[in-house]
């Protein structure tokens, strides 16, 4: 498992239009702290895109239904993001996600159109809102 952002940086690194992304495909697992991999860079010397891609990455690995375990629903990732804040994540973009309202959107019911999901920001009841307030 830890080698998989080494080998998917060498793969992209194959393709001509990918290579300016491959530092941000190497670097998606360094954690804020630096106690990621694979090479243990820390807070803002992990480059921006790969802060971005870990959210992503780790939304998606929330949300999906695994062999051990179901998928998340939105105030369990909400929690975990910010259990995870300042450690795993960078906190300012962990901060503006979750005040987004295109977050809310990430769980909507397929086919759900965009004007029928409501949207959960701080000023309207989310966990971000408790949490802060706390």
């Amino acid at each position: 498992m830890r080698t998989h952002p080494i080998k998917s940086a060498e793969l992209a690194g194959t393709v001509t239009q990918l290579r300016d992304v491959v530092p941000l495909i190497r670097h998606h697992h360094e954690n804020w702290d630096g106690t990621g991999y694979p090479d243990g860079l820390k807070a803002d010397n992990i480059p921006l895109g790969s802060r971005i891609i870990m959210f992503a990455d780790t939304i998606d690995a929330m949300t999906t239904d695994r062999p051990y375990r179901a998928a998340l629903d939105s105030t369990s990732v909400r929690k975990e993001l910010l259990r995870f804040r300042g450690t795993q994540f960078d906190p300012q973009i962990c901060d503006a996600l979750l005040r987004s309202a295109e977050y809310s959107k990430l769980f909507a019911p397929a086919g759900a159109a965009a004007d029928e999901w409501p949207q959960r920001t701080p000023d309207r009841g989310s966990v971000l809102h408790t949490a802060v307030s706390a």
